[in-house]
C-alpha cells in the first residue's frame, strides 16, 4: 500500500473486541482500552463495541471514548463470556458456556451493524478474528466499510488444527481490508491458514514508558524477589517455575517467588508448592488492581514468563514482559511463541528452553547473583520498550494502517 497522510481528525474507527476492562477492575483486557485512549489522543474518534457483563453499564462515554456493551443472554447474570480475559479462557474453563457463543456472535454482528448506521465510522477494527471478525466482515459486506482485524495469537492457535475455524478465517479474510498480527510467530501461524494473503503488518500491543522514568517509581527493590504475572493456566508454565524454585532456593537462600494472578491451575500449583516444601518461599496474591501491580513490578528483582505449548496454545507475544521491562525489571522468558520478538537472548534478558525447570533455575540464579548483568538488562529493557513498544509508537503504526486502508478504499 502507498502511504498517504490523511488528517487523523477525519478518521472514525469502530473497535470491536471480546476482551475489554470493566469497573471496578480496569485491568483485564486493558491493552484494548489503552489503545483506544492512544488513538483518541492522536485525534481519531473512537467507538468501542464489547460484550456486556458483570453489572457494567450498557453505554458510557469515558474520556471521550464512546463504549457500547452488547447484551447476549437474559437474564444478564447468565453472561459468562465477558470476563475481560477473552472468550477462549471463558469457554475452556466451562465448556457449557461455549453454547453462548451463538447468541454472542449474532448480537455482536447486529450491534456492529446498528452502530455503523448510527456513527458511520470509516473503519471497523475487530480484535480477535474468531468470532469478532465476523462482525467486521458483515459490516464490510453491507456498507463497504474498510475492515481491519488484529490477531493476538489465541484466535489463530486454536484454529490451526480445526478445519471449521480455519475455513471461517479464510472466509472472513475475503471481507477484510488489512490484517495485523501481534508477533512474527502469530503471522507465521496465520500464513499457514490463509496462504497467499498478505503481507501482514506486525503491530504488537504497546506499553506506557512512564513507569520506568517517572520519579514516583524510585522505589527500593526488595532482594531476590522473583515475579510472575498472568493467568494461572497450563500453557503459562507456572508449574515449571514453581519446580525450578527448589534449585533456586538451594543456591539463593532468601529467594522468594510472587505469583500475581488467578486461574484454574491455582490449586494444583499450591499443592505442588506444598509438595516441594516451599510454602515459606512462594506467595499467591490472586488478582490485584493496577496500582498494586505497579508496586509488585517496582519491588521485583527478576521477572519470569515460563510459557510452554499445550494443545497448540502458547504465548502470542507476552505483554507482561513489556510491563516488567518498562518498570526496570530484568526479564527471563521461554524461547517460544512471540516471546523472542521481545527478548534478545543475552542483550535485554534471557531466553530458556520451554519446560526445563533446571535451565530456568540456572537463568534465575544467574541474574540474582550478577548485579552488573541485572543492571545491564534493566537498561536494555527500558530502551527496548521506549524504542519499539511505546504506545505512542504503536498508535502511530495503527494510524498509518488506517490511513493506507482509507486511501486504498477510495481508489477501488
Amino acid at each position: 500500500m502507498t502511504s498517504v497522510k490523511q488528517d487523523r481528525r477525519d478518521i472514525t474507527v469502530l473497535i470491536v473486541t471480546s476482551s475489554f476492562p470493566r469497573p471496578p477492575l480496569w485491568m483485564d483486557g486493558g491493552f484494548i482500552w489503552t489503545k483506544a485512549v492512544t488513538l483518541r489522543e492522536k485525534g481519531i474518534s473512537v467507538i468501542v463495541l464489547c460484550p456486556h457483563g458483570n453489572g457494567a453499564p450498557l453505554h458510557e462515554d469515558r474520556d471521550g471514548i464512546i463504549i457500547h456493551r452488547f447484551p447476549y443472554l437474559f437474564p444478564f447474570r447468565a453472561e459468562k463470556l465477558s470476563g475481560g480475559r477473552g472468550l477462549y479462557h471463558a469457554t475452556r474453563k466451562n465448556p457449557v458456556t461455549a453454547l453462548a457463543l451463538v447468541p454472542y456472535t449474532l448480537s455482536c454482528i447486529a450491534h456492529a451493524i446498528l452502530l455503523t448506521k448510527k456513527y458511520q465510522p470509516n473503519i471497523i477494527h475487530t480484535h480477535w478474528i474468531i468470532p469478532n471478525g465476523l462482525a467486521g466482515a458483515c459490516v464490510n459486506l453491507i456498507f463497504k466499510t474498510p475492515h481491519v482485524t488484529s490477531i493476538h495469537g489465541t484466535d489463530v492457535t486454536i484454529s490451526s488444527d480445526n478445519p471449521v475455524l480455519s475455513m471461517m478465517i479464510r472466509i472472513i479474510s475475503r471481507f477484510t481490508t488489512s490484517i495485523t498480527t501481534n508477533s512474527s510467530f502469530t503471522g507465521k501461524k496465520l500464513s499457514a491458514i490463509i496462504p497467499g494473503y498478505g503481507p501482514f503488518a506486525t503491530i504488537p500491543m504497546g506499553i506506557y514508558c512512564e513507569p520506568c522514568t517517572g520519579p514516583e517509581k524510585k522505589v527500593a527493590r526488595e532482594t531476590d524477589v522473583i515475579l510472575f504475572v498472568g493467568r494461572l493456566i497450563d500453557w503459562k508454565g507456572v508449574n515449571i517455575l514453581v519446580s525450578s524454585m527448589k534449585k533456586v532456593r538451594d543456591t539463593v537462600r532468601n529467594a522468594r517467588l510472587v505469583i500475581v494472578g488467578d486461574g484454574p491451575e491455582r490449586k494444583s500449583l499450591a499443592d505442588r508448592v506444598k509438595e516441594l516444601g516451599l510454602e515459606d518461599s512462594v506467595t499467591f496474591t490472586g488478582q490485584v488492581s493496577g496500582m498494586e501491580l505497579k508496586d509488585y513490578y517496582s519491588r521485583a528483582s527478576v521477572f519470569v514468563l515460563p510459557s510452554i505449548t499445550v494443545n497448540n496454545q502458547t504465548e502470542g507475544l507476552g505483554v507482561v514482559l513489556l510491563e516488567a521491562m518498562a518498570s526496570g525489571v530484568p526479564v527471563i522468558g521461554s524461547n517460544t511463541g512471540g516471546i523472542p520478538d521481545i527478548i534478545e537472548d543475552g542483550v535485554n534478558g534471557l531466553l530458556v528452553q520451554p519446560g526445563d525447570p533446571k535451565a530456568l533455575a540456572d537463568a534465575i540464579i544467574r541474574i540474582l547473583n550478577d548485579q552488573a548483568l541485572a543492571d545491564r538488562f534493566r537498561e536494555a529493557g527500558i530502551k527496548t520498550v521506549s524504542e519499539r513498544f511505546s504506545w505512542d509508537r504503536i498508535g502511530d503504526q495503527f494510524t498509518t494502517v488506517y490511513q493506507e486502508v482509507l486511501h486504498e478504499s477510495r481508489r477501488s
